[in-house]
Protein backbone atom coordinates (compact mmCIF):
# COMPACT_ATOMS: atom_id res chain seq x y z
CA UNK A 1 0.00 0.00 0.00
CA UNK A 2 1.35 3.41 -1.06
CA UNK A 3 2.37 5.71 1.78
CA UNK A 4 -0.06 8.54 0.29
CA UNK A 5 -2.79 6.25 0.17
CA UNK A 6 -4.52 8.24 2.34
CA UNK A 7 -4.31 11.54 0.77
CA UNK A 8 -7.29 13.46 -1.03
CA UNK A 9 -5.39 13.29 -4.99
CA UNK A 10 -7.51 12.05 -8.09
CA UNK A 11 -7.00 12.25 -11.51
CA UNK A 12 -9.34 15.30 -11.59
CA UNK A 13 -6.67 16.92 -9.48
CA UNK A 14 -3.41 15.43 -9.06
CA UNK A 15 -1.97 18.24 -7.66
CA UNK A 16 -3.95 18.32 -4.82
CA UNK A 17 -1.28 17.02 -2.76
CA UNK A 18 -1.89 17.15 1.11
CA UNK A 19 0.78 18.97 2.56
CA UNK A 20 3.37 18.13 5.52
CA UNK A 21 5.88 19.84 7.87
CA UNK A 22 8.33 18.18 10.48
CA UNK A 23 8.81 19.81 13.63
CA UNK A 24 12.75 19.85 12.47
CA UNK A 25 12.88 20.35 8.53
CA UNK A 26 16.24 20.98 8.70
CA UNK A 27 17.41 17.77 10.29
CA UNK A 28 19.46 15.34 8.36
CA UNK A 29 17.78 12.21 9.13
CA UNK A 30 13.58 12.08 10.12
CA UNK A 31 11.08 9.91 10.67
CA UNK A 32 8.30 11.07 9.60
CA UNK A 33 4.78 9.17 10.66
CA UNK A 34 1.27 10.66 10.16
CA UNK A 35 0.61 14.57 10.85
CA UNK A 36 4.36 15.11 10.49
CA UNK A 37 4.57 14.06 6.85
CA UNK A 38 1.72 16.43 5.76
CA UNK A 39 3.70 19.18 7.45
CA UNK A 40 7.05 18.19 5.25
CA UNK A 41 4.93 18.52 2.46
CA UNK A 42 3.64 21.95 3.28
CA UNK A 43 7.03 23.10 4.23
CA UNK A 44 8.77 21.70 1.10
CA UNK A 45 6.05 23.33 -1.26
CA UNK A 46 7.14 26.77 0.01
CA UNK A 47 11.31 26.32 -0.65
CA UNK A 48 13.22 26.86 -3.97
CA UNK A 49 14.86 23.19 -2.95
CA UNK A 50 13.88 20.14 -4.51
CA UNK A 51 11.84 17.58 -2.75
CA UNK A 52 10.72 14.31 -3.71
CA UNK A 53 9.22 11.29 -1.96
CA UNK A 54 10.14 7.78 -3.30
CA UNK A 55 8.04 4.45 -1.86
CA UNK A 56 10.08 1.29 -1.32
CA UNK A 57 9.02 0.17 -4.48
CA UNK A 58 10.37 3.29 -6.75
CA UNK A 59 7.18 4.86 -6.97
CA UNK A 60 7.01 8.29 -7.13
CA UNK A 61 4.69 9.68 -4.23
CA UNK A 62 5.53 13.35 -4.19
CA UNK A 63 7.32 16.34 -5.61
CA UNK A 64 6.90 19.26 -4.94
CA UNK A 65 6.50 22.44 -7.14
CA UNK A 66 10.15 23.50 -7.18
CA UNK A 67 11.39 20.13 -8.45
CA UNK A 68 8.52 20.02 -11.03
CA UNK A 69 9.15 23.34 -12.39
CA UNK A 70 12.99 22.88 -12.74
CA UNK A 71 12.28 19.10 -14.29
CA UNK A 72 9.65 20.47 -16.71
CA UNK A 73 7.06 18.09 -15.74
CA UNK A 74 3.42 18.15 -14.54
CA UNK A 75 2.09 16.15 -11.40
CA UNK A 76 0.33 13.65 -13.75
CA UNK A 77 2.97 13.03 -15.48
CA UNK A 78 5.17 11.54 -12.74
CA UNK A 79 2.56 10.60 -10.09
CA UNK A 80 3.01 6.94 -9.51
CA UNK A 81 5.88 5.91 -12.27
CA UNK A 82 9.02 4.74 -10.85
CA UNK A 83 11.43 7.59 -10.09
CA UNK A 84 14.66 5.95 -11.68
CA UNK A 85 12.74 5.34 -14.98
CA UNK A 86 11.73 9.03 -14.87
CA UNK A 87 14.87 11.20 -13.54
CA UNK A 88 18.04 9.03 -13.63
CA UNK A 89 19.67 8.68 -16.45
CA UNK A 90 20.09 5.33 -18.33
CA UNK A 91 23.71 4.32 -17.64
CA UNK A 92 23.30 5.04 -14.00
CA UNK A 93 19.65 3.51 -13.03
CA UNK A 94 21.10 0.07 -12.20
CA UNK A 95 23.34 1.35 -10.19
CA UNK A 96 20.67 3.69 -8.34
CA UNK A 97 18.28 1.21 -7.83
CA UNK A 98 21.08 -0.82 -6.03
CA UNK A 99 21.82 2.00 -3.98
CA UNK A 100 18.53 3.04 -3.02
CA UNK A 101 17.81 -0.09 -1.83
CA UNK A 102 21.07 -0.53 0.18
CA UNK A 103 20.26 2.90 1.86
CA UNK A 104 16.83 1.73 2.49
CA UNK A 105 18.41 -1.29 4.66
CA UNK A 106 20.97 1.42 6.33
CA UNK A 107 17.77 3.60 7.56
CA UNK A 108 17.98 6.64 4.80
CA UNK A 109 21.73 6.71 4.93
CA UNK A 110 23.33 7.96 1.59
CA UNK A 111 27.55 7.13 0.38
CA UNK A 112 26.91 9.69 -2.15
CA UNK A 113 24.96 12.66 -1.37
CA UNK A 114 25.47 14.39 -4.84
CA UNK A 115 22.87 12.97 -7.85
CA UNK A 116 22.79 13.57 -11.52
CA UNK A 117 18.98 14.29 -12.24
CA UNK A 118 17.39 14.02 -15.93
CA UNK A 119 14.86 16.62 -16.80
CA UNK A 120 12.09 16.10 -19.35
CA UNK A 121 14.19 17.94 -21.85
CA UNK A 122 16.52 15.20 -21.41
CA UNK A 123 19.11 17.92 -19.91
CA UNK A 124 20.88 16.56 -16.94
CA UNK A 125 21.09 18.45 -13.19
CA UNK A 126 23.07 18.36 -10.66
CA UNK A 127 21.36 18.08 -7.11
CA UNK A 128 23.26 17.69 -3.81
CA UNK A 129 20.69 15.39 -1.43
CA UNK A 130 21.73 16.87 2.11
CA UNK A 131 18.54 15.72 3.68
CA UNK A 132 16.78 12.32 4.11
CA UNK A 133 13.83 11.73 5.67
CA UNK A 134 12.39 8.43 6.14
CA UNK A 135 8.90 7.41 5.70
CA UNK A 136 6.76 5.33 7.77
CA UNK A 137 3.48 3.04 7.03
CA UNK A 138 2.22 0.84 10.17
CA UNK A 139 5.69 0.74 11.79
CA UNK A 140 7.54 0.02 8.05
CA UNK A 141 10.01 1.86 6.42
CA UNK A 142 7.66 2.19 3.15
CA UNK A 143 9.70 5.10 1.27
CA UNK A 144 11.50 8.25 2.16
CA UNK A 145 11.93 11.82 1.08
CA UNK A 146 15.21 13.60 -0.04
CA UNK A 147 15.56 17.13 0.01
CA UNK A 148 18.25 19.11 -1.95
CA UNK A 149 19.75 22.13 -3.90
CA UNK A 150 20.67 22.44 -7.52
CA UNK A 151 24.45 22.38 -7.93
CA UNK A 152 24.79 22.14 -11.90
CA UNK A 153 26.84 25.53 -11.98
CA UNK A 154 29.28 24.27 -9.32
CA UNK A 155 29.50 21.27 -10.99
CA UNK A 156 30.06 22.90 -14.25
CA UNK A 157 32.47 24.62 -12.47
CA UNK A 158 34.41 22.22 -10.96
CA UNK A 159 34.11 20.25 -14.46
CA UNK A 160 35.75 23.42 -15.77
CA UNK A 161 38.58 23.33 -13.32
CA UNK A 162 39.28 19.99 -13.75
CA UNK A 163 39.56 20.41 -17.75
CA UNK A 164 41.60 23.53 -17.19
CA UNK A 165 44.07 21.56 -14.49
CA UNK A 166 44.18 18.87 -16.99
CA UNK A 167 45.48 20.71 -20.03
CA UNK A 168 47.78 22.42 -17.77
CA UNK A 169 49.12 19.40 -16.68
CA UNK A 170 49.33 18.30 -19.98
CA UNK A 171 51.18 21.20 -20.82
CA UNK A 172 53.56 20.72 -17.91
CA UNK A 173 54.21 16.98 -18.52
CA UNK A 174 54.78 17.46 -22.42
CA UNK A 175 57.43 20.43 -21.55
CA UNK A 176 61.11 19.53 -21.88
CA UNK A 177 61.48 21.59 -18.93
CA UNK A 178 61.69 20.48 -15.13
CA UNK A 179 58.73 22.24 -13.60
CA UNK A 180 57.73 21.36 -9.45
CA UNK A 181 55.47 22.91 -6.63
CA UNK A 182 56.55 22.49 -3.14
CA UNK A 183 55.66 24.05 0.10
CA UNK A 184 57.81 26.33 1.92
CA UNK A 185 59.28 23.44 3.91
CA UNK A 186 60.41 21.82 0.81
CA UNK A 187 57.56 19.30 0.36
CA UNK A 188 56.99 18.23 -2.99
CA UNK A 189 53.17 19.36 -4.13
CA UNK A 190 53.75 18.74 -7.83
CA UNK A 191 56.26 17.49 -10.07
CA UNK A 192 56.14 16.95 -14.09
CA UNK A 193 56.85 14.37 -16.27
CA UNK A 194 60.19 15.69 -16.97
CA UNK A 195 61.32 16.67 -13.44
CA UNK A 196 60.59 12.96 -12.44
CA UNK A 197 62.29 11.28 -15.57
CA UNK A 198 65.80 12.93 -14.62
CA UNK A 199 65.70 12.44 -10.98
CA UNK A 200 64.52 8.88 -11.45
CA UNK A 201 61.63 9.26 -8.81
CA UNK A 202 57.89 8.24 -9.08
CA UNK A 203 55.27 10.84 -7.59
CA UNK A 204 54.50 7.78 -4.55
CA UNK A 205 58.40 8.07 -3.69
CA UNK A 206 58.59 11.90 -4.29
CA UNK A 207 55.59 12.46 -1.93
CA UNK A 208 57.97 10.84 1.05
CA UNK A 209 60.81 12.91 0.04
CA UNK A 210 61.84 17.08 0.97
CA UNK A 211 63.84 19.24 -1.21
CA UNK A 212 66.60 19.34 0.58
CA UNK A 213 66.92 15.29 0.32
CA UNK A 214 67.77 15.62 -3.76
CA UNK A 215 69.94 18.87 -3.53
CA UNK A 216 73.50 17.95 -3.49
CA UNK A 217 75.30 18.76 -0.17
CA UNK A 218 77.85 20.90 -1.76
CA UNK A 219 75.54 23.30 -2.95
CA UNK A 220 73.01 22.87 -0.74
CA UNK A 221 73.87 26.05 1.46
CA UNK A 222 74.19 28.36 -1.58
CA UNK A 223 70.79 27.25 -2.85
CA UNK A 224 69.01 28.03 0.66
CA UNK A 225 70.89 31.50 0.65
CA UNK A 226 69.62 32.48 -3.21
CA UNK A 227 65.90 30.86 -2.47
CA UNK A 228 65.73 33.12 0.82
CA UNK A 229 66.85 35.98 -1.72
CA UNK A 230 64.24 35.62 -3.85
CA UNK A 231 61.27 35.20 -1.45
CA UNK A 232 62.64 38.89 0.00
CA UNK A 233 62.06 40.03 -3.24
CA UNK A 234 65.45 40.34 -4.19
CA UNK A 235 66.41 40.27 -7.92
CA UNK A 236 68.06 37.13 -9.12
CA UNK A 237 67.79 36.46 -13.08
CA UNK A 238 68.57 32.71 -12.77
CA UNK A 239 68.84 30.34 -10.15
CA UNK A 240 71.62 27.33 -10.28
CA UNK A 241 71.49 24.17 -8.25
CA UNK A 242 72.75 20.83 -8.58
CA UNK A 243 70.40 17.83 -7.80
CA UNK A 244 71.05 14.12 -6.90
CA UNK A 245 69.26 11.84 -8.41
CA UNK A 246 68.03 8.63 -7.68
CA UNK A 247 70.85 6.85 -8.61
CA UNK A 248 73.68 9.13 -7.39
CA UNK A 249 73.95 10.76 -10.41
CA UNK A 250 74.52 14.93 -10.43
CA UNK A 251 72.30 16.73 -12.37
CA UNK A 252 73.43 20.22 -13.19
CA UNK A 253 70.00 22.71 -13.19
CA UNK A 254 68.90 26.17 -14.23
CA UNK A 255 66.44 28.50 -14.29
CA UNK A 256 63.78 30.52 -12.85
CA UNK A 257 62.28 30.37 -9.59
CA UNK A 258 59.05 31.98 -7.61
CA UNK A 259 56.57 32.24 -5.00
CA UNK A 260 53.48 32.19 -4.28
CA UNK A 261 52.13 34.47 -1.85
CA UNK A 262 48.66 34.64 -0.10
CA UNK A 263 47.75 37.42 2.61
CA UNK A 264 51.06 38.81 2.02
CA UNK A 265 52.87 35.17 3.20
CA UNK A 266 54.60 32.75 0.99
CA UNK A 267 52.81 30.14 0.95
CA UNK A 268 54.75 27.57 -2.30
CA UNK A 269 57.81 27.43 -3.88
CA UNK A 270 57.23 27.31 -7.94
CA UNK A 271 60.42 26.16 -10.22
CA UNK A 272 60.79 26.31 -14.02
CA UNK A 273 63.97 24.47 -14.49
CA UNK A 274 66.15 23.21 -17.56
CA UNK A 275 69.33 20.44 -17.31
CA UNK A 276 72.67 22.20 -18.35
CA UNK A 277 74.32 19.34 -17.21
CA UNK A 278 76.22 18.65 -20.63
CA UNK A 279 76.91 22.44 -20.69
CA UNK A 280 78.97 22.06 -18.26
CA UNK A 281 80.63 18.90 -19.16
CA UNK A 282 81.36 21.16 -22.72
CA UNK A 283 82.42 24.23 -20.48
CA UNK A 284 85.26 21.70 -18.06
CA UNK A 285 86.23 19.78 -20.46
CA UNK A 286 87.37 22.97 -22.71
CA UNK A 287 88.79 24.46 -19.67
CA UNK A 288 90.86 20.91 -18.66
CA UNK A 289 92.16 21.14 -22.63
CA UNK A 290 92.93 24.33 -22.43
CA UNK A 291 94.79 23.95 -19.09
CA UNK A 292 96.98 20.37 -20.25
CA UNK A 293 98.08 23.07 -23.81
CA UNK A 294 99.50 25.53 -20.97
CA UNK A 295 100.63 22.58 -19.17
CA UNK A 296 102.75 21.25 -21.69
CA UNK A 297 104.46 24.75 -22.26
CA UNK A 298 105.30 25.47 -18.50
CA UNK A 299 105.91 22.21 -17.54
CA UNK A 300 109.03 21.82 -16.54
CA UNK A 301 109.48 18.30 -17.26
CA UNK A 302 107.44 14.77 -17.94
CA UNK A 303 107.46 14.04 -14.68
CA UNK A 304 105.84 17.82 -13.74
CA UNK A 305 103.80 17.20 -17.01
CA UNK A 306 101.56 14.14 -15.92
CA UNK A 307 101.57 15.52 -12.17
CA UNK A 308 99.75 18.62 -13.22
CA UNK A 309 97.35 16.72 -15.50
CA UNK A 310 96.58 14.13 -12.95
CA UNK A 311 95.38 17.61 -10.78
CA UNK A 312 93.57 19.04 -13.78
CA UNK A 313 91.35 16.02 -14.53
CA UNK A 314 90.89 16.12 -10.48
CA UNK A 315 89.01 18.93 -11.14
CA UNK A 316 86.59 17.96 -13.48
CA UNK A 317 85.75 14.43 -12.47
CA UNK A 318 86.86 12.24 -9.31
CA UNK A 319 90.56 10.58 -10.21
CA UNK A 320 91.66 9.03 -7.71
CA UNK A 321 94.33 6.21 -9.42
CA UNK A 322 95.67 7.43 -12.79
CA UNK A 323 98.06 5.80 -14.93
CA UNK A 324 99.88 6.34 -18.34
CA UNK A 325 101.24 2.87 -19.77
CA UNK A 326 103.37 2.57 -22.74
CA UNK A 327 103.03 -0.81 -24.57
CA UNK A 328 106.25 -1.83 -26.79
CA UNK A 329 105.01 -5.00 -29.50
CA UNK A 330 108.32 -5.81 -29.49
CA UNK A 331 109.49 -6.61 -25.86
CA UNK A 332 106.42 -7.11 -24.93
CA UNK A 333 105.99 -5.34 -21.93
CA UNK A 334 104.42 -2.14 -20.80
CA UNK A 335 106.01 0.97 -18.92
CA UNK A 336 104.85 3.40 -16.78
CA UNK A 337 106.10 6.82 -17.31
CA UNK A 338 103.13 7.55 -14.34
CA UNK A 339 101.82 5.59 -11.85
CA UNK A 340 99.54 6.51 -9.04
CA UNK A 341 97.26 4.31 -6.92
CA UNK A 342 95.67 4.48 -3.75
CA UNK A 343 95.97 1.11 -2.74
CA UNK A 344 99.33 0.93 -3.69
CA UNK A 345 100.21 3.95 -2.12
CA UNK A 346 102.88 2.80 0.37
CA UNK A 347 104.73 0.59 -2.09
CA UNK A 348 107.44 1.54 -4.71
CA UNK A 349 106.21 2.81 -7.49
CA UNK A 350 105.91 0.37 -10.56
CA UNK A 351 107.73 1.54 -13.73
CA UNK A 352 107.71 -1.56 -15.93
CA UNK A 353 105.69 -5.00 -15.94
CA UNK A 354 105.72 -7.93 -18.31
CA UNK A 355 102.32 -7.84 -21.12
CA UNK A 356 99.92 -10.58 -20.12
CA UNK A 357 96.13 -11.03 -18.89
CA UNK A 358 95.44 -7.75 -17.33
CA UNK A 359 92.50 -5.43 -17.84
CA UNK A 360 95.13 -2.59 -19.93
CA UNK A 361 96.53 -5.75 -22.00
CA UNK A 362 92.29 -5.98 -23.17
CA UNK A 363 92.28 -2.50 -23.80
CA UNK A 364 94.94 -2.34 -25.87
CA UNK A 365 93.98 -5.45 -28.09
CA UNK A 366 90.48 -3.73 -28.92
CA UNK A 367 92.01 -0.59 -29.78
CA UNK A 368 88.76 0.93 -27.96
CA UNK A 369 88.13 3.57 -25.20
CA UNK A 370 86.47 1.56 -21.82
CA UNK A 371 84.50 3.45 -19.84
CA UNK A 372 82.01 1.39 -17.09
CA UNK A 373 81.27 1.07 -13.66
CA UNK A 374 82.64 -2.11 -11.36
CA UNK A 375 80.09 -4.63 -12.07
CA UNK A 376 80.62 -4.07 -15.92
CA UNK A 377 84.74 -4.15 -15.32
CA UNK A 378 84.49 -7.39 -13.56
CA UNK A 379 82.29 -9.10 -16.53
CA UNK A 380 84.78 -7.39 -18.86
CA UNK A 381 87.59 -9.13 -17.06
CA UNK A 382 85.66 -12.31 -17.07
CA UNK A 383 85.29 -12.44 -20.78
CA UNK A 384 88.26 -11.70 -21.69
CA UNK A 385 90.07 -13.84 -19.33
CA UNK A 386 91.90 -11.18 -18.12
CA UNK A 387 93.13 -10.15 -14.72
CA UNK A 388 93.14 -7.21 -12.30
CA UNK A 389 96.41 -6.31 -11.24
CA UNK A 390 95.11 -4.36 -8.57
CA UNK A 391 92.25 -3.64 -6.48
CA UNK A 392 88.74 -3.42 -8.77
CA UNK A 393 88.17 0.48 -8.64
CA UNK A 394 84.67 1.24 -8.30
CA UNK A 395 84.17 2.97 -12.12
CA UNK A 396 87.20 2.66 -14.75
CA UNK A 397 87.99 5.15 -17.76
CA UNK A 398 90.62 3.50 -20.45
CA UNK A 399 91.92 5.44 -23.47
CA UNK A 400 94.44 3.68 -25.93
CA UNK A 401 96.43 6.21 -28.59
CA UNK A 402 98.27 4.32 -31.52
CA UNK A 403 101.84 6.08 -31.97
CA UNK A 404 103.75 5.76 -35.36
CA UNK A 405 106.64 4.05 -33.20
CA UNK A 406 104.02 0.98 -32.59
CA UNK A 407 104.37 2.22 -29.29
CA UNK A 408 100.21 2.62 -27.36
CA UNK A 409 99.83 4.95 -24.99
CA UNK A 410 96.86 3.85 -22.20
CA UNK A 411 95.70 6.20 -19.02
CA UNK A 412 93.16 5.84 -16.71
Amino acid sequence: MPITSNLPASEENPDSLAKLAPENPSSQLGMLPGENQFRLHQALDSLNLFGVEVAKDGRITYCNPYFLRITGYGAAEVWGKNYFDCFVPEAEREARRQEYEQALARQGIWENKSRSLLTKAGQVLHVHFSSVVLNYHEGQISGLTKIGEDVSQQHEMSLALKRSNEALQDLFDNSNDLIFICSTRGDFLFANRAFKSKVGYTNEELAQLNVRDVIHHKVKRSTYRKVIEIAKGEPLPKLDTILLTKKGKLIHLEGNVSFRFENGHPTAVRGIMYDITDRIRAEKAQMLYYSIGNLTVKSKNLDHLYQSIHRELGKVIEVRNFYIKLYNDEKTEILFPYYHDEARDHEAKIRRRRSGMGLTDYVMRREKALFCMRRKLRNCSTRALSNFLAPCPKSGLAYHSSLKTKSSALSR
